[in-house]
């Protein structure tokens, strides 16, 4: 068995660490496994050293060069596919399900696993086209929530059974529990890593949330870091309405795990996402977290138990789960501690790995399973 998997870029981004990762632990099983980049991109520190790690463990890369056009990517990754012809090919994004999609429709069938993006499942609604189309050439998919796996059972019946659900994971290295302090801290900091540019992640939300936190004196500071936007639309409204004292910007940031180990709680006010890897990763250190109801949360989490579930765009709902924390510090402390505990349980780099092997089996043997709800 061999591996391609493909890729839109190797630049940023939770689902390009979970790729990276998922590839170095198929040669770590002793399946030989290739990147195919399709579009060249500066990848960021952390990917970057993502990168060397997987190069090292014995991934093989074949990165897309400056300016290249898509017609040559095309021909070189048509190139490489026929080479290893008995590899399954294994898509994420658009550009390339459509790139793999143009070689069935020329007769070159491969076996094919098509990760669905479950952040951009408002998306995909517009392109269920896609779905069809990957659908009658046999593809496979892999998704990391069901719910995404009931959308597309309801794009097309029966598709179901050729998906598999993979959760993240969470690395061992990143789960260095923080320890809390006894007292509240003041002021509360509140972390968010993410990136800007994405409307998707809320931080319109944010804004108006500073602005709340500010008005009412609350002792507490937001810190923001990821990728800015293009415009500097964020910074610029931070400035304009004069929430620098309450809302600080640190642009992007090179070591995600330490940005989020030096607040006291997590926020997360995405529209939608799939499972997202900055709330595991908080969870996994310790912090309490307040997150919207995105991916499969509403079914894995009960609100104050493990963390605070908050409905989307929902401000004051989310300033009332701050008021709370300000309110009963030891409780929030509490919750955790069970919030680490759920996601040591649900979200094991061993459990990523069974399910990866798992869906490999099924794509390799030809099998239509319906995973385990």
């Amino acid at each position: 068995m061999r591996v391609i998997i493909i890729t839109n870029s190797l630049s940023s981004g939770g689902a390009e660490k979970q790729m990276l990762w998922i590839a170095r632990t198929l040669v770590t099983k002793g399946i030989p496994c290739a990147i195919f980049e399709m579009q060249a991109r500066s990848s960021n520190h952390r990917i970057a050293e993502l990168i060397t790690a997987a190069t090292e463990a014995g991934v093989e890369f074949r990165r897309a060069a400056l300016k290249e056009t898509y017609f040559t990517t095309w021909i070189r990754l048509h190139d490489f596919v026929r080479a290893h012809s008995t590899a399954i090919v294994w898509t994420w994004g658009f550009r390339s399900d459509l790139s793999i999609l143009l070689m069935h429709w020329l007769g070159f069938k491969r076996r094919w696993i098509c990760s669905l993006r479950t952040a951009n499942m408002e998306a995909f609604r517009s392109l269920d086209w896609l779905v069809h189309a990957c659908i009658e050439q046999n593809a496979y998919y892999a998704s990391n929530t069901y719910a995404a796996r009931e959308f597309l059972g309801i794009v097309h019946p029966g598709s179901k059974l050729r998906c598999h659900v993979i959760y993240n994971f969470v690395p061992e290295s990143a789960s260095a529990v923080k320890t809390l302090p006894a007292v509240l801290p003041r002021p509360l900091h509140v972390v968010m890593p993410g990136n800007i540019e994405h409307p998707k992640k809320g931080y319109d939300i944010v804004i108006q949330l500073a602005e709340l936190i500010k008005k009412e004196c609350l002792p507490i500071k937001i810190h923001v870091g990821g990728r800015p936007d293009r415009i500097g639309l964020f910074a610029k409204q931070i400035a304009e309405r004069e929430l620098e004292t309450v809302l600080i910007y640190h642009g992007e940031v090179d070591a995600p795990h330490e940005f989020l180990k030096s607040g006291d709680c997590f926020l997360l006010v995405s529209r939608y996402e799939g499972m997202p890897n900055s709330l595991l990763e908080a969870t996994s250190i310790g912090l309490p977290a307040i997150t919207t109801v995105v991916g499969d949360l509403g079914q894995l989490v009960e609100t104050k138990e493990e963390m605070y579930l908050v409905p989307i765009e929902d401000v004051a709902a989310v300033k009332r789960c701050l008021v709370d924390i300000l309110s009963d510090w030891p409780a929030a402390v509490e919750m955790a501690g069970r919030g680490r505990l759920w996601c040591e349980r649900n979200f094991a780099a061993e459990n990523c790995t069974q399910q990866i092997l798992h869906l490999l089996n099924d794509v390799s043997q030809g099998n239509d399973t319906v995973c385990a709800e």
